[in-house]
């Protein structure tokens, strides 16, 4: 409701909470992610401006619109030094791409146990 409201996104957060805990944390996230659904740089300032716990909201907003929007809408100046890009970016696609098994199904991936379960993948 409050996304699609005109009010001022600090007074806005501050009806939310600070993002102390998981709940306001994730309620300023979908917020912005919501209200700048389109553009990730406004988002992301818009969850990090406020003197609540601003690292976990614009990390949590950051992953809901990278996953909704996608790298290519990610500023190149947010990416150019983003720590472990290429891992980051293989884990991404490999969830993306790759994860098919699931607790109520037959599928066994035996690459993906190997890589992400018992960490003894070795390309």
């Amino acid at each position: 409701k409050l996304s699609r409201e005109d009010l001022d996104d600090l007074d806005a957060i501050r009806e939310i909470g600070q993002g102390w805990v998981a709940e306001e944390t994730l309620a300023i996230a979908v917020y912005c992610a919501l209200k700048y659904s389109n553009d990730f740089e406004k988002a992301i300032i818009a969850s990090v401006n406020h003197s609540g716990d601003s690292d976990s909201t614009g990390s949590v907003t950051g992953n809901i619109l990278g996953a909704y929007l996608g790298l290519s809408a990610i500023p190149q100046k947010y990416l150019d030094k983003l720590e472990l890009k290429n891992v980051i970016t293989e884990i991404a696609d490999d969830l993306y791409n790759d994860c098919q098994m699931s607790e109520y199904g037959s599928y066994h991936d035996e690459k993906w146990i190997k890589k992400y379960m018992d960490f003894s993948y070795r390309r």
